[in-house]
């Protein structure tokens, strides 16, 4: 979608569009295509955030839009979290001050 709009207590949302299949790569392959007529994405900076699994990685979503400006991907808070304890596990009293300087984007600190 494109946006919210509020009418009375209830919000719509704008130029809702669903793309739905049991095939990831023929979802992806629809989200392209939507994206590539719809669009001009040429000045435009996208923003994806996944758990970086298997076929979701950034690398993925860059595929969607190759001709967007920039594009900005993001492990989600769950996962991010998960990853800092699994690789922190030997030396736990590091896990806090890390999350500190991530959520606080001090990246010297990180």
């Amino acid at each position: 979608y494109a946006g919210i709009r509020r009418n009375g207590k209830r919000r719509e949302l704008i130029n809702r569009h669903i793309i739905s299949s049991l095939d990831r790569q023929q979802a992806m392959k629809e989200v392209s295509e939507y994206l590539q007529a719809h669009y001009d994405l040429k000045k435009t900076t996208i923003i994806s955030g996944s758990d970086n699994g298997s076929g979701y990685e950034a690398e993925v979503f860059k595929e969607l839009a190759p001709d967007c400006l920039k594009q900005e991907h993001f492990l989600d808070q769950y996962h991010l979290n998960r990853k800092i304890q699994e690789r922190l596990s030997f030396d736990s009293e590091l896990i806090k001050p890390l999350k500190k300087a991530v959520y606080s984007w001090n990246w010297d600190q990180v």
